[in-house]
């Protein structure tokens, strides 16, 4: 007796993990082309990456929505020619069968009102299975800081939450 698991067994635990993370790959890569449909100012497609009754919370002017109905809605009056550019960071996310959750954090370079910011926040997220592939159920951002370029965010006075800019 060696102490080693029987191949059977063996088999078994590599083929859990595998799917385990296939699974994240796919969650890792649903929020990756999420962002990037927004840097190309791809609103159109963009609620096709959530579930069909999902709840988002952009945490911004754009408010919350509930369904891709609702996200399409919102996302309906963005120009095709707006400035939003962002980076995702330290996207973390675990599962659980068909549902998952994770979180990233997420900085960008937008436009407001004809003004220049910077923010910084983060996003916590969970994920549903579907017969389509894994979506994004729910989404809430947080900012951390949203600030105008022009003043810098040296200046701690200039800190003001993204919704009120």
């Amino acid at each position: 007796m060696t102490g080693l698991p029987d191949d059977t067994v063996l088999l078994a635990e590599l083929t859990k993990e595998v799917h385990r993370l296939t699974d994240l790959e796919a969650i890792y890569r649903l929020r990756l082309e999420y962002y990037s449909r927004v840097n190309e100012c791809d609103y159109t497609s963009l609620p096709d990456l959530f579930a069909d009754n999902a709840e988002i919370d952009f945490g911004n002017l754009l408010g919350r929505c509930t369904g891709r109905a609702g996200i399409a809605a919102a996302l309906q009056g963005l120009e095709h020619d707006a400035f939003v550019k962002l980076l995702a960071h330290g996207h973390v996310a675990s599962v659980e069968g068909d549902h998952a959750h994770g979180h990233l954090f997420v900085e960008g370079r937008l436009v407001v009102q004809n003004e220049s910011f910077i923010h910084m926040g983060k996003v916590d997220d969970t994920y549903i299975r579907t017969r389509n592939g894994w979506r994004i159920a729910t989404s809430c951002t947080s900012y951390y800081f949203a600030v105008p370029l022009a003043a810098g965010w040296a200046v701690l006075d200039n800190c003001r939450p993204f919704a009120s800019p």
